[in-house]
């Protein structure tokens, strides 16, 4: 599929079934870009909305371009005058015919012209109506990953399997699923019990001139709800998809 781009505003559909189309808006240009608003056959999941905040940005963000490279949007953004960070932001939005779902990549990449600057980003996804449940990876998921991965799992941070937390949101019969890279993944992520919002802090180290830090997120969109080893599974995968990129 391809991004149907507006201005500032892009619009992604993609058919889960014959019975199924998605769409999802996302605006680049708010304060706080991403997800603007997520449709079920015409239908507007009620109040639900994602938000990129953090020091990245600044209080009026400046686009330098934004434009479609194949599945993917992409979208540069012009230096932050208050801490010299530079990002791009990248979506890609495909399907996954196995598991019926929508597949929402998301790429934060920053640089900086000046040394020892420091990256702040989170995810913010809100659903007033909905329901957010998180559960643990399981106790064998360390040396799963040490044993399938081309790199060892050392070469992340190992204590991180035993910390990472999955979390999935339920609203008006849409289940998002939004999958930090484990190399990515920050401790500081919430999701409170009975909160209408979930909190996803990135790992973003300390950039020096020259240097660009990439942070990845996968979000699953299902129509149908999927079970926790089904998005064991596919987290399993997105990690070991690629090496990661902020080491």
């Amino acid at each position: 599929m391809t991004w149907k781009l507006a201005e500032q505003r892009a619009t992604g559909v993609v058919d889960l079934s014959d019975q199924t189309r998605l769409e999802i808006d996302m605006d680049a240009q708010r304060t706080s870009p991403g997800i603007a608003e997520i449709r079920v056959n015409g239908v507007a999941v009620p109040d639900f909305k994602q938000e990129m905040l953090g020091n990245l940005l600044g209080v009026s963000p400046e686009i330098v371009e934004i434009y479609r490279r194949g599945s993917d949007l992409v979208c540069r953004y012009a230096e932050c005058t208050k801490n010299q960070l530079t990002p791009t932001v990248y979506w890609s939005l495909h399907t996954d015919s196995e598991i019926k779902a929508a597949i929402l990549d998301i790429r934060v990449s920053v640089q900086t012209s000046t040394l020892g600057t420091q990256p702040d980003a989170s995810f913010e996804w809100y659903a007033p109506s909905g329901k957010i449940r998180d559960f643990c990876l399981p106790a064998s998921a360390s040396q799963r990953l040490s044993e399938r991965q081309s790199q060892p799992l050392s070469y992340l941070d190992e204590t991180l399997a035993q910390k990472y937390r999955c979390t999935t949101i339920e609203c008006a019969g849409l289940q998002v699923t939004p999958i930090i890279h484990l190399s990515d993944f920050k401790p500081e992520t919430s999701s409170p019990n009975n909160s209408s919002s979930l909190h996803q802090k990135l790992k973003l180290p300390l950039l020096e001139k020259g240097v660009i830090r990439t942070a990845r997120i996968r979000c699953l969109l299902s129509a149908t709800k999927m079970t926790d080893d089904q998005i064991l599974e596919q987290a399993f995968r997105f990690f070991q998809s690629v090496l990661p990129l902020t080491t």
